[in-house]
């Protein structure tokens, strides 16, 4: 519209006079960028505070093994075998020489505990160093010793004849005797070196408690014109030496056959078994015993 417009009027005859009004400068596109750019600036840093003031939760820890890393070269540890042996038979068993011992150990050892008579084999005599003598019995393989006095080799001092020294006479027969079955009785035992320490004369005496001595009923199981089995345990030329259940005795060459016997160590031996009839019985007391018998 031009200058030269007239006013305009309203209805009321008025004039309205044209008022200017003041027109804002309008902002470019590049100060409206940076303005939306400062203000998400500020909601993002507010955003951060408050993630960074929240606390954060506890992570539970793991209860999963970690595996160890496995290793290129095999182990050397070998396995231990197995303590029994593999047998052929699934239900049989092999006995060792260590398994035998134990064995045979344990049974000495009960017999310490009960008294028990057992019965082994002269096997050797040896003399200590402080010079006494010793019988070693065997028992199934295991070594038993027994002092010369335990042995109950009773001899009586003859000052007619002269046989030597007491002990020199015991060693001899001794000799004789090695082979024989011997019962004995065991004293003592030592672990550590499973050693065995025995007497025969405790058991001798305690035979001669069951055999001979009367019972409630005044019989008894050695008596006379018994027939009873003895026990060979030394062989001379002229005598043969029998043990009948805990009493020894001595058999003369001319009593053990009816025919002529010039040497009984070519009829009889060490260890056998006889059939012999007591004569007679001499019982004092346990420890003084005798008999008389014939074969």
């Amino acid at each position: 519209m031009g200058s030269n417009c007239p006013p305009l009027s309203d209805d009321k005859g008025y004039f309205i006079t044209k008022k200017e009004i003041p027109i804002m400068p309008k902002k470019s596109m590049t100060e409206e960028i940076n303005t939306t750019n400062a203000g998400a600036a500020k909601i993002t840093e507010t955003a951060v505070d408050a993630v960074q003031e929240t606390p954060a939760a506890p992570v539970p820890a793991e209860t999963t093994p970690v595996p160890a890393p496995s290793s290129s070269k095999p182990s050397t540890k070998k396995k231990p075998a197995p303590s029994s042996i593999l047998t052929l038979s699934a239900d049989s068993e092999v006995e060792t020489q260590e398994s035998k011992e134990d064995l045979i150990w344990h049974e000495l050892q009960n017999a310490y505990r009960t008294k028990k008579i057992l019965t082994g084999n002269l096997g050797g005599i040896e003399r200590m160093e402080g010079g006494g003598t010793i019988a070693v019995i065997y028992y199934k393989e295991m070594r038993v010793i027994i002092p010369l006095a335990e042995m109950m080799i009773n001899l009586s001092e003859d000052t007619v004849h002269d046989y030597g020294e007491l002990v020199q006479r015991q060693n001899k027969i001794l000799g004789n005797m090695l082979g024989c079955e011997v019962d004995f009785i065991v004293k003592g035992l030592d672990n550590s070196s499973r050693s065995v320490v025995a007497s025969r004369k405790d058991a001798m005496y305690k035979k001669r408690q069951i055999f001979y001595l009367p019972d409630a009923n005044w019989n008894s199981r050695v008596c006379e014109d018994r027939v009873v089995q003895a026990r060979v345990i030394a062989v001379a030329e002229k005598v043969v030496r029998v043990e009948i259940f805990g009493v020894e005795c001595s058999i003369l060459a001319r009593d053990l056959s009816w025919d002529w016997l010039g040497d009984a160590t070519e009829s009889f031996f060490v260890g056998d078994p006889l059939l012999v009839r007591v004569l007679n019985v001499k019982l004092n007391s346990l420890e003084d015993m005798g008999m008389r018998t014939l074969f």
